[in-house]
């Protein structure tokens, strides 16, 4: 009984030695743990950005194009000298996610060094992903992006995971950042928020809309040219894809004819008739008329405004539309030497808005994602990206 007593408690003070060696152990990482803390632990979207800095850093284009998409060679080219000061991940879901950036870098033309501080929005094409949105200043922003110290702690694990982005929202006007969709028109202007429908004293029929916005901007400027004895008539607003397409495909099939022309039939070669639809109606997702800030006024021949009442109205625009904000996009050629739709004096943008919308889909948008209509296949031939959705006046660029 003795021995039993003895063995029991020597068995007893064994167990306690290995729970307090096992307590004291948990206080060291074992070698199955991350080597990496997790404060450490970087995003595949913060690390995007990253290689991209680092692929201008090294003059790699090639790569730094393709995580930028609509990115030039020529801008690229410009870059030099990237020092990267901070990268942190703000807000994060399943498909997109805002990044602050802190980098210096050189630009061929400047003697200075620049600098950008802000915000990147990335987005995913198929299982990668890309810098999809136009670069936010920290001072387009109320609250510098630093002072989000709790927000912007890089976050593990998958894209699945969703982080709110009301505050990020907050800070941004609604201009700042768009969808893809948008800038494609894949939506149904009576269903935004951001739209109103136009009134019929405005318009030549129902059921035009318009970005609220510019909507109230066009209002200021029909009682001032009113006062002027000039009568303008909305005959055109937005156009989302669907609109769009129909147009578009019902030239490229001849049930919509061309200069009197089906050009189904005068012209077989798909990139010549795409260039002939070309010269006055846009691809579907390449309009300006999908941004609810451009309209067509009182009619759509260039004739018109050349003479009597049309000029007269033409003139007053030439004159008064800018104090307004109103500018008109495709000026004529030879005047300033541009590429892409011939000259529309009917056809007039809300600027503070377009510029914004028009510097997204310049970083954002390429060649090869139109699709979805007949004839789509000559985007890239045709150039529709550099030749017509950024071939507009100085005006409005």
């Amino acid at each position: 009984m003795l021995y039993l007593k003895t063995f029991v408690f020597i068995f007893f003070i064994g167990a306690s030695s290995v729970l307090v060696l096992n307590d004291i152990f948990k206080f060291f990482p074992s070698e199955k743990q991350s080597a990496v803390p997790a404060k450490q632990v970087t995003h595949v979207a913060s690390s995007t950005l990253t290689d991209f800095y680092q692929a201008l850093d090294e003059g790699n284009c090639t790569k730094a194009i393709k995580l930028r998409p609509g990115y030039t060679l020529e801008r690229c080219q410009n870059v030099s000298d990237v020092t990267i000061n901070e990268v942190k991940l703000k807000t994060l879901t399943e498909d997109t996610a805002t990044v602050y950036i802190d980098v210096n870098f050189k630009q061929a033309g400047l003697a200075s060094e620049n600098k950008f501080v802000g915000s990147v929005e990335l987005g995913k094409e198929g299982d990668n992903w890309v810098i999809a949105e136009n670069f936010v200043s920290a001072l387009e922003i109320e609250q510098p992006a630093k002072t989000e110290t709790a927000k912007t702690t890089p976050i593990e694990g998958t894209a699945k995971r969703a982080i709110t982005r009301k505050q990020s929202d907050s800070q941004q006007s609604p201009a700042d950042f768009v969808s893809s969709d948008f800038l494609l028109g894949k939506f149904e202007p009576s269903e935004m928020k951001n739209f109103s429908k136009i009134d019929s004293r405005y318009s030549s029929r129902d059921g035009l809309y318009m970005n609220t916005e510019a909507y109230r901007s066009f209002e200021k400027m029909h009682l001032a040219a009113a006062k002027d004895g000039i009568d303008l008539v909305i005959k055109s607003a937005a156009r989302n894809f669907s609109y769009q397409k129909n147009i578009w495909e019902g030239k490229w099939t001849g049930s919509r004819k061309v200069e009197g022309k089906d050009l189904s039939r005068s012209l077989k070669n798909s990139t010549k008739r795409s260039l002939k639809i070309l010269e006055n109606s846009s691809m579907p997702g390449s309009s300006r008329h999908h941004w609810g800030t451009d309209i067509d006024l009182n009619a759509f021949n260039n004739e018109y405004f050349t003479q009597g009442k049309g000029k007269k109205e033409y003139d007053w625009l030439r004159k008064n539309a800018r104090k307004f904000s109103f500018c008109q996009p495709y000026s004529a050629k030879t005047s300033e030497g541009r590429s892409g739709y011939n000259e529309e004096k009917w056809h007039w943008s809300y600027f503070p808005l377009s510029r914004k919308y028009l510097s997204q889909a310049k970083n954002r948008m390429n060649n090869e994602r139109f699709s979805g209509f007949l004839g789509s296949g000559t985007a890239v031939e045709v150039d529709v990206v550099g030749r017509y959705v950024l071939g507009i006046s100085q005006d409005c660029g």
